[in-house]
């Protein structure tokens, strides 16, 4: 069955490069953001506790940077497009203490795990969004499982065009076995679980060199749907008109977290 309703190769190409002329038309090509993933836990509880809809509407009155994503503990905080990294690591810090002060209200405290175990019953509080349900769905139990045990920090840098894309997207491809050591917390136990959930050949990011390889690509793997159905460890991303980096486990270390952007900033500059 088909994740989402097939899209011609003209129309899947013409929606990727509008987000980049968005970050033209924005002057953010070269910015930096980033995605953190984490969990809410509560004390003496063995599993993360499923309750991000209680806190949901006040993280986000407080900054519209949180994102209740896939399953009803995890949360996801989100920066803006920074010009430097330092910036952008201000920002998150920022978001850290309102997560913990708000938090800590209900009782409750954010851990940023590369891996968490879950019940089985965790496995049907999905976030209500029908593309998560549809997937986690899809993928059976075993692979459902290892879908939303994982978490991950994630790097985006804007680009302005197509050439602008590929050539970052080669660059950081090329500097993946370097940064993904610098990024691994777990062993490398983390990427062997995304591996099970989406498929070794899938999660590896594919050497793509023209908009023509990233339309084949998708259609190998039935993402030709939309876009943003790419799930590989680097990908590029519709939606904010990025280069997004995957692969890194996640962590609250705001030092680890400040020498990988480093690392990616600097790969990423071309």
């Amino acid at each position: 069955m088909a994740f989402y309703k097939k899209m011609p190769e003209k129309d899947f190409l013409a929606e990727i490069e509008l987000s980049f002329l968005r970050n033209k038309e924005h002057r953010t090509a070269g910015y930096l953001g980033l995605e953190l993933e984490g969990h809410l836990r509560k004390s003496g509880e063995e599993f993360p506790v499923c309750r991000v809809h209680e806190v949901e509407d006040e993280l986000c009155a407080a900054a519209p940077y949180f994102v209740h994503e896939v399953h009803g503990a995890r949360l996801e905080i989100l920066t803006d497009p920074h010009p430097t990294v330092r910036e952008m690591v201000e920002q998150l810090e920022r978001h850290l203490e309102l997560v913990d002060r708000i938090l800590a209200n209900h009782g409750m405290f954010f851990t940023a795990e590369p891996i968490i175990d879950l019940p089985d019953d965790h496995l049907t509080v999905v976030y209500p969004v029908p593309r998560y349900v549809e997937k986690i769905g899809e993928l059976g139990r075993e692979r459902g499982r290892a879908a939303l045990q994982v978490a991950s920090l994630q790097f985006h840098r804007g680009v302005g065009s197509w050439e602008e894309a590929l050539a970052v997207y080669q660059a950081v491809r090329d500097a993946l076995p370097e940064i993904s050591r610098l990024g691994d917390l777990s062993n490398g136990k983390r990427h062997q679980i995304c591996e099970v959930w989406c498929g070794a050949e899938c999660y590896m990011a594919p050497d793509l060199r023209t908009p023509h390889d990233v339309w084949e690509h998708s259609q190998r793997f039935g993402w030709t749907d939309q876009p943003k159905g790419f799930w590989s460890r680097l990908r590029i991303n519709c939606r904010h008109g990025t280069i997004e980096l995957r692969t890194p486990d996640a962590s609250r270390d705001i030092a680890h977290i400040t020498r990988l952007a480093d690392a990616f900033a600097q790969v990423s500059a071309v």
